[in-house]
């Protein structure tokens, strides 16, 4: 059975179906299935990194290296999408508060915040991890993410 469900989840990931596969966790969200569709995510990033990675340019700027990842990757932009909270030249803090998808349905399906945190904080780590030069550790405020908050802060620390 959980062979099928796992099927399932790929076909839909793959197919982007998002309310399929968030149907499927709403119905049993087990730590398999998101730890599951966490591989399918980063599985995705590392290959969009190698067929896109001489296109960011990396400058060796936290800030602005993070920026034209997240330009490149994502569509995000700052102002448009976010605000940068926080910027000391070894660590930054942008809070978004552009349209979300998984957002929109963790709110449809009632899930927390954990889909987040489960299926989508090690694929941002490995997208980072795959393109910059040097070290940097991502992570999420999950007290300050939606819908419980106005934004969804992301922290990166460069070591």
């Amino acid at each position: 059975m959980e062979d099928k469900i796992l099927k399932e989840l790929e076909r839909a990931y793959l197919n982007k179906n998002f309310e399929k596969w968030f149907s499927i966790i709403a119905k049993d969200p087990k730590d398999e299935y998101l730890e599951f569709l966490c591989k399918l995510c980063c599985e995705k990033r590392r290959k969009w990194v190698r067929e896109n990675k001489e296109k960011i340019r990396i400058t060796g700027d936290l800030k602005e290296d993070i920026l034209n990842i997240y330009k490149e990757y994502f569509g995000l932009e700052i102002p448009k999408d976010g605000i940068i909270s926080y910027y000391d030249g070894k660590k930054l803090v942008i809070d978004w508060f552009c349209s979300c998808p998984v957002l929109g349905w963790r709110i449809i399906f009632n899930l927390d915040e954990r889909i987040c945190r489960k299926i989508y904080h090690k694929p941002v780590q490995v997208l980072l991890d795959e393109i910059l030069p040097y070290k940097v550790i991502f992570d999420r405020d999950y007290e300050k993410i939606r819908p419980k908050w106005w934004t969804c802060r992301e922290i990166f620390r460069k070591v």
